[in-house]
C-alpha cells in the first residue's frame, strides 16, 4: 500500500510538470481552435502546482482503497454469519460431556422467542480413534478424535442452506474452517470402516460450520452403520429470524464445572448473535473508513476547487485578451471548459483507474475467503458502484466551479469588456 501510494504521487507529480509541454509540441494540437491558450495556461498552472496534485491523487487513492475495504468488510460479515451460523439456531451435544439443558428443553425455549418454521435432525460417528486426526499437529491437545458425518445428512444440510450437494464414491472428505487444517495432507491416510477401505477427497473451508469441533470427515452413508453416535444435533429455521438473540442465548446458556472453576456455556449456536456481534466489530472499521475516504474526496475537490476560484481575477484579464482577439463568449467557454477539467482531472486519472485492479485484488481475496456466492464480478460490482459514486461528487464540484468560473470570467461583449479598461 505504501509502495502504491508513493508511485501515485510520483506519477501525478511527473506528469503534471511535463504533459501539456508535451502536448504543447504537437503543431498540429496547439493550432486548432483556442488550445494554444489552454495549453500554456495549463502548463504554468501544473508545474507551479503539481505537488499539491500529487498530493491530492494519493488522498484520492488511499480514499478509493478504503472505500473498497469497507464494503469488503460489509461483504464478508453477511457471508462470514452464514457460514459461521448457516441456520437461524443449530443445536450441538456432545454426548461425552453432561449436558445443562437437554435438546427438549432447548427446543422449548427458543420456541418462546419465535415458532419453528423447519427443523433438520443430523448425527455425527466416532469410533473413539484417531487414524485422521493424527496428522494434523496438536490433535492430541485437543483431545480430537475421528468423527464423522453421512453423505446423505451433510447434503441435506447444505440444500437447506444453498449450497450444491457433495458425491463421494469410497471416499472421505474434511471439513474444517481452519485454513492450517485444510491444507494438511490426507494422501497416506487410508480408513477402514465396515470393510470397506476410504481414501481422501481432498479438504475444503467453503462449506458451513456443522459440527462442534474444528473438524469432521463426511463419508457415505453405509460407511457410519453401526458406528456410536458422538454428537447429536439440530438446525432449527424460525418463522422470525431477528428474535431477541441477547435474551434467547442468556436462557441457553447454563453454567457448569471447567477445569479453573465453574464458567458458562452453551450447545446453541444463534444466527441473530453471530450478526449483532458481526456487525458490532465490524460496524467501526466500516464506519471510520466511509467517514474518512468522504472528507478525503471532498477535501482534494474543494481544494481543486479553490485554487481554481482564487485564481478567477487574472483569469478574466486573460480572457479579456482572448476576447479582444475574436473570440466569442462560445470558443471562451469551450476553452475554460478544458482548462478547467484537465486540473480537476489530473489528479484522479489514475485513482479512477484503479478501480478496475481494485475490482480483481478484491476478487482474489473473496476467493480466498471461500465463501460461498462470493466472486470476482461481486467485488468488480463493488469497485464500479465506487468509482460511480466518486465520479458523480467530482462531476457535482466539476459543474459548480465551471458554472461560477463562466459567469465570471468569459466576456460576452462590448460591456463586459469596458469593465476590463483599455489599460488591460
Amino acid at each position: 500500500m505504501v509502495a502504491d501510494l508513493i508511485m501515485v504521487f510520483l506519477s501525478h507529480f511527473t506528469l503534471s510538470r511535463t504533459i501539456a509541454g508535451m502536448l504543447l509540441r504537437n503543431k498540429r494540437l496547439k493550432n486548432q481552435g483556442t488550445n494554444t491558450v489552454v495549453l500554456r495556461d495549463l502548463s504554468g498552472k501544473m508545474t507551479m502546482n503539481s505537488l499539491m496534485i500529487g498530493a491530492l491523487a494519493t488522498l484520492l487513492v488511499f480514499a478509493i482503497v478504503m472505500l473498497n475495504v469497507a464494503f469488503g468488510e460489509k461483504v464478508h460479515s453477511e457471508y462470514a454469519i452464514n457460514k459461521d451460523c448457516p441456520y437461524d439456531v443449530i443445536a450441538m451435544f456432545d454426548l461425552s460431556e453432561e449436558q445443562g439443558i437437554s435438546m427438549e428443553e432447548g427446543r422449548n425455549i427458543v420456541e418462546k422467542y419465535s415458532p419453528i418454521s423447519s427443523q433438520i435432525d443430523y448425527r455425527l460417528y466416532s469410533l473413539g480413534e484417531t487414524t485422521l486426526c493424527s496428522s494434523i499437529i496438536g490433535y492430541k491437545e485437543m483431545g480430537w478424535t475421528d468423527r464423522f458425518m453421512p453423505l446423505g445428512q451433510f447434503n441435506t444440510l447444505l440444500s437447506g442452506c444453498g449450497y450444491e450437494p457433495v458425491t463421494l464414491e469410497n471416499e472421505y472428505l474434511l471439513i474444517t474452517f481452519v485454513q492450517g487444517i485444510c491444507e494438511t495432507d490426507f494422501s497416506d491416510k487410508i480408513v477402514s470402516l465396515n470393510g470397506v477401505d476410504y481414501s481422501w477427497a481432498g479438504s475444503s473451508t467453503f462449506y458451513p460450520e456443522f459440527g462442534r469441533e474444528w473438524m469432521y470427515f463426511v463419508v457415505p452413508d453405509e460407511a457410519v452403520e453401526n458406528m456410536p453416535v458422538s454428537d447429536i444435533c439440530s438446525a432449527y429455521t424460525l418463522k422470525n429470524s431477528r428474535p431477541d438473540a441477547l435474551a434467547m442465548l442468556k436462557d441457553l446458556t447454563y453454567i457448569q464445572e471447567a477445569d479453573e472453576g465453574m464458567e458458562e456455556a452453551c450447545d446453541y449456536r444463534i444466527q441473530e448473535y453471530y450478526r449483532l456481534y458481526t456487525n458490532a466489530n465490524a460496524g467501526t472499521l466500516i464506519i471510520g473508513t466511509l467517514y474518512v475516504s468522504t472528507i478525503f474526496v471532498c477535501m482534494a475537490l474543494a481544494i481543486l476547487s479553490v485554487k481554481t476560484l482564487s485564481a478567477l481575477e487574472d483569469e478574466r484579464r486573460r480572457f479579456a485578451v482572448l476576447y479582444r482577439l475574436g473570440a466569442d463568449a462560445k470558443m471562451q467557454k469551450a476553452a475554460l471548459l478544458k482548462q478547467i477539467g484537465a486540473f480537476f482531472l489530473m489528479p484522479f486519472a489514475i485513482p479512477f483507474l484503479m478501480t478496475v485492479p481494485l475490482g480483481v485484488i478484491f476478487g482474489k481475496v473473496y476467493e480466498i475467503w471461500d465463501f460461498a456466492g462470493l466472486s470476482g464480478q461481486k467485488a468488480m460490482e463493488t469497485a464500479v458502484l465506487i468509482f460511480l459514486v466518486v465520479a458523480g461528487v467530482y462531476a457535482l464540484y466539476f459543474f459548480i466551479t465551471c458554472r461560477i468560473a463562466c459567469d465570471h470570467v468569459v466576456c460576452y461583449g462590448a460591456e463586459s469588456y469596458g469593465r476590463e479598461g483599455i489599460s488591460h
